[in-house]
């Protein structure tokens, strides 16, 4: 899933969010559907009483997962249904909230890096003042 957002970000016109919504769509119809795969390959391979019922439930899975995967990939790219816009609508807000969590974290580093400035000019002026009373009281130092 990674790879792929990977290379969607960087060789289509999607955003970030766009990618990784689309991709994690992808990657859960093909979990879902592997694992439904696995369940009816086992259910099955125990009815029919074959050979090796874990073998054919590893292969009816691999199987409903590429055939499913492949089958929301094409409705993806052809935007049946509008599953594109509506990924890509959900994509964008994700980045909508990235861009708004960066803007936070610039504010508050501003504040943080404002605030310690503030402080340390504080401190040198306190040290000013002790620094004058010093020679007030001592004008020979």
């Amino acid at each position: 899933m990674g790879l792929e957002t990977y290379i969607d970000f960087k060789n289509t016109d999607k955003t970030a969010g766009e990618a990784l919504t689309k991709n994690a769509a992808a990657g859960g119809v093909g979990i879902g559907f592997g694992a439904l795969g696995y369940g009816t390959a086992k259910v099955l391979a125990t009815t029919l009483a074959l050979s090796s019922p874990v073998g054919w439930a590893v292969t009816g899975s691999i199987v409903a997962d590429t055939l499913f995967t492949a089958g929301f990939n094409l409705a993806y790219d052809n935007n049946i249904l509008s599953i594109q816009d509506h990924l890509d609508g959900a994509g964008q807000y994700i980045d909508k909230v990235g861009e708004q969590i960066n803007k936070g974290v610039n504010w508050t580093k501003d504040k943080v890096s404002g605030g310690i400035d503030w402080a340390g000019e504080q401190l040198n002026k306190t040290g000013d003042a002790i620094n004058s009373t010093l020679d007030f009281v001592n004008p020979f130092s």
